[in-house]
This record gives structure tokens, C-alpha cells and sequence, in this order.
């Protein structure tokens, strides 16, 4: 997910952070024993383990959750399951077309170096957390995915391409990785990368924005300026200046009393002597 790395605490959220943080934890898991044992977990195990988180962040809760009168727990319950049935079934369609798993909840910072004329301007820094990177061989090289996991409701679709999130996924997929180390880490051997795609798997169905060159200098523009004005706004105030002409004959006038300062002092040294 984007900016903001939800995770479920005791002291407080809400029930709709409650059930990603079930939903994105019960995945995890289950790409977990897929790179372990090669096989995915069936949807009713994964739901199994859902249930059990649940349990668990219920019991830690502190407070109620809900935002509206006749909201109740085992409603969202229910329908946290149904979502997940529903999801497991496009992130094991993903597996089978790109079995490589990649990593889960992958957390990575770019680094945006910006010029004016050719100098040196400033630097603006993006932290952002993959839910979910998968790959396959091609003759080429790697093709990755970025999956992103909406455990929320399907919006409409139609404008998915001009999403702040989706444009931002592809920026920094595409700037960050022309090369990939597999095993992913340090230790790993750096691989080409011959094409990215990003996926989002709804609990309605999965769905993968292609966005044009033309939109792209579009959000690359938009996010340039929403930077720019991040920066004027945390900058530390302008020194006030002085009137015209105000400094210099400030100057002029210490410079000028200096002798009768010194006079003065060192008349009084030798009145205290």
C-alpha cells in the first residue's frame, strides 16, 4: 500500500483497518508456505488463519471500532471471509501465470534527484510498500507484477488509469527496477527486468491499468509540483531584511562610534584600576 503502512493496534483504528490488516496478514501467510512447500494454500485454509488474527485483534482491541449504529462485529466478520474467498482466488491465478515469488509487504524508498538548468536543485524521497511482487522467466528476462491487495469495495474501474496510486506504482516500478536481484536482497544476483505490470485484485475480480506515455508526463508533472509545494511549505521562514539601505548605514554608523566605545572603555579600566 501507498504512504501509509496500516498495521492493527490495540490502542486504537478502525474496523475497516481491522479487516485489511486480517485480510493482508492471512496472504502473507499463505504466500508464505507457497515459497516454502510449493503450494498454495487452499482458500478455506487461508480463511482458517484468517479467522485466528481475528480473533487475536479482537481480543487486543481497545474500544469500539464501528462507525455507525447497527454495525455489529460478526457482520464484518462475514463478510471479511467472503472478500477473502473471493480474492484467493485471483492471487492464485496470479501464481500460476508468474510463479516467482518475489516478496510480500516488500518495502522500498526512491530517490527523485531534481535539476533546474543542469544544477542541482533538490531531492525528494518516496517510501512505499509493495503488498505483493511475483515474476517470471521470459526469454528476455524478468517480467515483474506489483500486486496490490484492495480489501475494501470495488470502485468503478473506468478511471483506475488516472488513480494517484496506480500512477505513482508505476513511476517508481519503472525508474527503480531495469534491474532485480533474485533471491531479493543483497546477496542477490542482479536480473534484467524486460517488462513491469501492476495489479490490483479487488474482491470483485483483478484488474490491471495500462496507463500511456501521455499520462505519464501528466502525473510526472502533477507530482513535481506536489512536491514543490511540500517543500515551500516546510521551509523555515525567510530572514526579514532590511529596509534599503538599511544595513549599510547601520554599518557605517558602529564602524564610526567604534573609537569613542573603546575610548570610553578604557577610561573606566583605568578609573578601576
Amino acid at each position: 500500500s501507498c504512504y501509509v503502512v496500516v498495521s492493527w493496534a490495540p490502542c486504537g483504528g478502525n474496523i475497516y483497518m481491522m479487516m485489511g490488516h486480517v485480510m493482508h496478514s492471512a496472504f502473507n501467510w499463505a504466500v508464505w508456505k507457497y515459497r516454502n512447500g510449493g503450494v498454495f494454500p487452499s482458500a478455506e485454509e487461508t480463511v482458517a488463519v484468517a479467522e485466528r488474527i481475528w480473533t487475536r485483534a479482537d481480543a487486543e482491541r481497545k474500544g469500539n471500532i464501528l462507525d455507525r449504529p447497527g454495525e455489529s462485529l460478526a457482520g464484518f466478520y462475514e463478510v471479511m471471509k467472503g472478500r477473502l474467498r473471493a480474492m484467493h482466488a485471483g492471487a492464485a491465478d496470479v501464481l500460476k501465470a508468474y510463479p516467482i515469488v518475489v516478496g510480500t509487504e516488500l518495502p522500498n524508498m526512491f530517490v527523485f534527484d531534481n535539476y533546474k538548468k543542469g544544477a542541482y536543485e533538490s531531492r525528494d524521497i518516496l517510501r512505499l510498500i509493495f503488498d505483493f511482487v511475483v515474476a517470471r522467466e521470459t526469454p528476455r528476462g524478468l517480467e515483474v507484477v506489483v500486486v496490490d491487495f484492495k480489501t475494501g469495495q470495488s470502485p468503478t474501474l473506468q478511471n483506475l488509469e488516472k488513480d494517484i496510486q496506480v500512477q505513482l506504482y508505476d513511476l517508481v516500478v519503472r525508474r527503480m527496477w531495469r534491474q532485480m536481484p533474485l533471491p531479493y536482497g543483497a546477496a542477490g544476483a542482479l536480473r534484467a527486468v524486460s517488462d513491469f505490470k501492476i495489479r490490483f485484485i479487488y474482491p470483485s475480480g483483478g484488474y490491471q491499468p495500462i496507463l500511456n506515455e501521455w499520462s505519464r508526463i501528466k502525473y510526472e508533472r502533477f507530482l513535481r509540483n506536489v512536491m514543490n509545494r511540500i517543500r515551500k511549505h516546510n521551509a523555515p521562514p525567510a530572514p526579514k531584511t532590511e529596509p534599503k539601505g538599511g544595513a549599510a548605514t547601520s554599518q557605517r554608523r558602529v564602524e564610526a562610534a567604534l573609537p569613542r566605545l573603546m575610548a570610553r572603555s578604557k577610561a573606566v579600566a583605568v578609573k578601576i584600576d
